[in-house]
C-alpha cells in the first residue's frame, strides 16, 4: 500500500470514527435503551432504562459510543484502503460532517440537561424533623 494510501484509510477511519462516536450519542439522547447508570451513593454500575436515586448515564453512553465509533474506525480504515486518493475538498467535507455529529449530540445533550430540575432524594426513614 503506498503512503497516499494509508492516509486515506487512516482519515476515511477517522471520520468514520467521530462521526459515528457523535450519531452514537446523538441517538442514545432521542431513543431509550437499557445503559450502565452510575450510582455514586452506591458506587455501583446498575444495567436500566430508567434510574432509582441518584445516578449518571454520562460512563454507559461514553461506552457505547466508545464501542460503536471502534467498529466504525475498522470499517472505515477497510473501506479507506480501496480508495486511491482522496481529494483535499472530500476531506474537509467528511471532516465536516464528523464534526457536526459531534456538534448536534452536545447541543442534545445540553438542551436535555438545561431544564431538568434537581430532584432531592427522599428522607431517610429515622429522620424526624422537630
Amino acid at each position: 500500500m503506498t503512503r497516499g494510501g494509508r492516509v486515506a484509510a487512516d482519515l476515511a477511519g477517522a471520520c468514520a470514527m467521530v462521526a459515528s462516536f457523535g450519531a452514537a450519542f446523538l441517538v442514545m439522547g432521542l431513543v431509550r435503551i437499557p445503559l450502565p447508570w452510575y450510582h455514586p451513593l452506591d458506587r455501583a454500575f446498575v444495567l436500566e432504562m430508567r434510574p432509582r436515586g441518584l445516578a449518571m448515564d454520562y460512563y454507559g453512553r461514553t461506552l457505547y459510543a466508545t464501542a460503536v465509533a471502534a467498529v466504525a474506525f475498522a470499517l472505515g480504515r477497510s473501506a479507506g484502503r480501496r480508495v486511491a486518493a482522496l481529494p483535499a475538498e472530500r476531506a474537509w467535507l467528511w471532516t465536516a460532517y464528523a464534526l457536526a455529529f459531534v456538534a448536534l449530540a452536545m447541543a442534545l445533550i445540553g438542551y436535555q440537561l438545561w431544564p431538568r430540575p434537581p430532584e432531592p432524594l427522599p428522607l431517610p426513614p429515622w429522620y424526624h424533623p422537630y
